[in-house]
């Protein structure tokens, strides 16, 4: 027999490592501590990081294997 909480299921997600609970009465609500770091690690529009890398990317690509 397996030691758990009561309650406890093996297929649902009931904590996180940022200890965000899941609300199991408001699963879709996230709290605004969880939100602002989602929003933070999210690209912003005006955010040329994906550029920058693409550029590298490609500049990478022509030195090795030329303009193919």
């Amino acid at each position: 027999m397996k030691s758990a909480p009561p309650g406890w299921q093996a297929h649902k997600i009931v904590s996180r490592v940022d200890g965000w609970l899941i609300d199991s009465e408001n699963e879709d609500r996230i709290p605004a501590a969880v939100a602002a770091m989602i929003a933070r690690a999210m690209p912003h529009p005006g955010d040329d990081t994906v550029a920058a890398i693409y550029r590298r990317m490609v500049a990478r690509h022509k030195k090795v294997l030329g303009h193919v």
